[in-house]
C-alpha cells in the first residue's frame, strides 16, 4: 500500500516535470521565432527618416532589433534599462525627506 502511493507520487512528479519542460521548450521556440522576425526587419522603414540610411542607433544596431543587441559586457540593453528603472524607483521611494521634520520643528517653535 505504501509503495503504491510512493509510485503514484513519482509518476505525478515525472508527468508534472515533463509538462513544465515541454512548455519551456515551446516558449523557447516562440522566442527564437520572434527574435528571428524582429532582427530581420529592415532598419528605418523607408519613411524619410534620414537620407543616408542612418537611424540614430549606435553602430551595429538596427532600429527594430536594437533592444536585443548586447551592451557592455554582453548584457542585453533591455536588462540594463530595467535595472536602471528599478533602481531609480527604489531611490525615489526611500529618498530621505526633511519635510516632516521641518513641519514638526516649525510647530515646536510656535
Amino acid at each position: 500500500m505504501m509503495s503504491d502511493s510512493f509510485g503514484y507520487a513519482l509518476v505525478t512528479a515525472g508527468v508534472g516535470m515533463m509538462i513544465v519542460f515541454v512548455f519551456l521548450l515551446f516558449l523557447s521556440a516562440v522566442m527564437m521565432v520572434l527574435r528571428a522576425l524582429l532582427m530581420d526587419r529592415p532598419a528605418g522603414g523607408g519613411g524619410g527618416a534620414a537620407q543616408d540610411g542612418a537611424t540614430g542607433a549606435e553602430e551595429g544596431e538596427s532600429g527594430a532589433g536594437g533592444a536585443f543587441v548586447s551592451g557592455e559586457g554582453g548584457v542585453p540593453r533591455w536588462a540594463i534599462a530595467g535595472a536602471v528603472a528599478y533602481l531609480e524607483a527604489e531611490e525615489a521611494e526611500y529618498a530621505p525627506r526633511a519635510a516632516g521634520w521641518l513641519e514638526r520643528r516649525e510647530r515646536e517653535l510656535r
